[in-house]
C-alpha cells in the first residue's frame, strides 16, 4: 500500500518498514504517530496521505482524544 510514494523512495521505504516491523513484536496495531515514525514520515503528510487514498487501510479513525489505529501488516500490502 505504499503505492502513493515515488518509485524511486518505493522500495527503499518498503526495505525500513519491513525491516522496523520485524523488531516490533508485541503487536501489529499501530497509532498515527507510531505508523509515521515506521514510514518515515511526518504526522500531517500520514494524514495527507491517508485523505488523498480512500482505501488507505486505516482500522480506526482517530477524532478528538481517540487516536487512529492501523495494522500495520495491511499497510505494508
Amino acid at each position: 500500500m505504499l503505492f502513493w510514494l515515488s518509485s524511486e523512495r518505493n522500495d527503499f521505504v518498503l526495505i525500513i518498514f519491513e525491516a522496523q516491523m520485524s523488531l516490533r513484536k508485541d503487536s501489529d496495531i499501530v497509532n498515527l504517530r507510531e505508523l509515521a515514525e515506521i514510514m518515515g514520515v511526518s504526522d500531517n503528510t500520514l494524514r495527507e496521505l491517508i485523505r488523498a487514498d480512500g482505501n488507505f487501510p486505516v482500522l480506526g479513525r482517530g477524532s478528538h482524544g481517540v487516536p487512529y489505529e492501523f495494522s500495520v501488516s495491511a499497510v505494508s500490502t
